[in-house]
């Protein structure tokens, strides 16, 4: 799995100007599996600016839903407000900035007193 997300580039962009290519931690944050169910291995990786885990990486081996060979799929999720897309040989994955806070936003940030 350390190979597979290694294959992964995935960059942060504040307001057009900064960018950043964020690092996988070198371990998941959770691994799991259940060889008989319909997922072999799994893990759940964070992607980091400096300390601060910016996306959310999941990798399994899944059996697909008409059988067959496991195979092995990801998902991605932000958890920074910026600019995030990934690539995998070419461009798998690219959401723009959330600012506006409305309830259409896939995430809502408000300070509170």
């Amino acid at each position: 799995m350390q190979k597979m997300i290694g294959q992964f580039t995935v960059r942060e962009m504040f307001e057009e100007r900064f960018e950043w290519v964020l690092r996988p931690l070198s371990k998941p944050i959770y691994r799991y599996g259940c060889p008989p169910a319909d997922v072999m291995d799994g893990a759940i990786f964070a992607l980091l600016q400096g300390i601060d885990p910016e996306v959310v990486m999941l990798l399994e081996a899944r059996r697909p839903e008409k059988g067959g060979d496991f195979a092995w799929r990801y998902a991605l999720v932000r958890f920074t407000s910026y600019s995030v897309s990934a690539t995998h040989q070419s461009p798998v994955w690219a959401v723009g900035t959330a600012y506006s806070n409305g309830p259409e936003d896939p995430f809502v940030v408000r300070q509170f007193q």
